[in-house]
């Protein structure tokens, strides 16, 4: 039994620290936006020209105005639930675009596994093969 309590102490710990870490990343992330220089509305119109009273209402769309704990507790609150909002580039759910751009990133990832894993076997073999000479030192390195 003590074995398993010191399991699920050190488990709970790693946890905890996870969790605490993404808090602090998720807050840091938040106020590096909040306190960008970049006019979120502007970026996202461009270069074309809209009325005051169209800016206004993204404004007041995208909460533009509301104070920054309101702002990060609502953004908080929404990433909770999954909700990821939308892409200002794609113009379409951030878990869409998320979704599409992950299945790219998973062949990348397993192609190069496959060719590391493989080059590395040959190269264990081939220096293997001669080992204690130039070619096993230099595949060593």
């Amino acid at each position: 039994m003590p074995d398993t309590e010191k399991i699920v102490g050190f488990a709970g710990k790693k946890i905890l620290r996870l969790v605490s870490l993404l808090v602090v990343v998720c807050f840091v992330s938040f106020m590096l936006i909040q306190y960008s220089p970049i006019d979120p509305v502007r970026a996202y119109i461009g270069e074309m020209t809209v009325s005051e009273e169209h800016k206004a209402k993204l404004e007041e769309y995208w909460g533009v105005n509301t104070p920054p704990q309101e702002k990060f507790l609502n953004w908080a609150g929404n990433i909770l639930k999954g909700d990821f909002g939308t892409s200002l580039i794609y113009r379409m759910p951030v878990a869409d675009v998320i979704k599409e751009r992950s299945i790219a990133s998973f062949v990348l990832m397993a192609t190069s596994w496959l060719f590391s894993g493989v080059l590395g076997f040959i190269l264990g073999i081939v220096a293997g093969m001669n080992k204690g000479t130039w070619v096993d030192r230099a595949i060593k390195q």
